[in-house]
């Protein structure tokens, strides 16, 4: 699901990469191994999430959680740096980590309220207030890529992102293939993640185009293959 999916995710991020320095599938195949990279952990990681905590609504508090703090961040970020590439491959790694935390920490509080009938009241104003904190983080990204065509396309790859790991997370592999699909989904995520950083480490043309045009989708394999 991930692989597949991705292929389709990066497109707009390849075509605003490709030009006269960088070829067009170049960039495509180095974008897909990069999101894969981070997507495929994520999504295997939130299926794991959802099935402990029992459906979607430790996905939605732990987003909802997470929102505050990297709104927080996002501001001081904005102040501290004034080069933008670098602050939006930093957001996305420290929000990637930090919405996935949440989810976590959610399912756990979830699973705790249960158990308690008077904690519903209680969790019914944390969805209020939470809910109020989520909505102004929303018009605030709205607005700022309104403005800025930067933060857009950031906000475009982010969302695809997102949805192809949700989807992912609440997807099983085909049934036809049974036990197989353990070993082939592994072993063909290692296959294109692998491309990803050897055409980041191997191209210098394709990856300034990519990290320039995609910097949302290319944090985490960028950073890696830095290193």
């Amino acid at each position: 699901m991930v692989l597949g999916g991705a292929l389709l995710v990066v497109l707009p991020a390849a075509l605003r990469a490709a030009g006269s320095s960088a070829s067009f599938v170049v960039c495509w195949m180095t974008l897909w191994g990069a999101t894969v990279l981070a997507a495929g952990p994520t999504a295997a990681a939130l299926r794991w999430v959802l099935r402990r905590g029992g459906g979607a609504g430790p996905l939605l508090l732990g987003v909802l959680l997470a929102a505050a703090p990297l709104v927080v961040f996002a501001e001081l970020l904005e102040r501290a740096t004034h080069h933008r590439p670098l602050g939006a491959v930093t957001f996305a790694v420290v929000a990637a980590l930090v919405v996935l935390a949440s989810v976590a920490v959610a399912a756990r509080l979830l699973s705790l309220s249960r158990s308690a009938a008077r904690a519903r009241r209680w969790w019914q104003v944390a969805w209020i207030g939470l809910g109020a904190l989520a909505l102004v983080w929303t018009v605030k990204l709205v607005v700022s890529a309104a403005a800025d065509p930067g933060v857009r396309n950031g906000l475009l790859d982010a969302v695809l992102v997102a949805a192809l790991i949700l989807a992912a997370a609440r997807t099983r592999g085909p049934a036809a293939l049974g036990g197989l699909s353990r070993w082939l989904g592994p072993l063909a995520w290692v296959a294109v993640a692998a491309l990803g950083l050897i055409l980041l480490r191997a191209v210098p043309e394709a990856a300034a185009s990519v990290r320039s045009a995609g910097p949302v989708l290319t944090a985490f394999a960028g950073w890696i293959a830095a290193g």
